[in-house]
């Protein structure tokens, strides 16, 4: 049972990974501030946009917030 469990989370996940052009690469100024605006697009629609994954939209938007310990980190800098 677990094993269909976990095969079913992979195909869930790989759903979201297809866009991913930009993979490894940095991000722009620009980028964060599309992922991080208030009257902003649907992930799936910015992940097309910008050529990233769902997921690298979500965790980047996740370090850039002022819960994320990345985010104090880097203003101190």
């Amino acid at each position: 049972m677990g094993r269909l469990r976990a095969g079913q989370k992979v195909r869930y996940y790989r759903q979201f990974q297809t866009n991913i052009r930009h993979k490894g690469r940095r991000w722009t100024p620009l980028e964060d501030a599309r992922i991080t605006a208030k009257h902003r697009p649907t992930d799936r629609k910015l992940s097309k946009a910008l050529g990233r994954s769902v997921q690298a939209i979500q965790q980047r938007r996740w370090c850039l917030s002022e819960h994320s310990r990345y985010a104090l980190s880097v203003e101190q800098f």
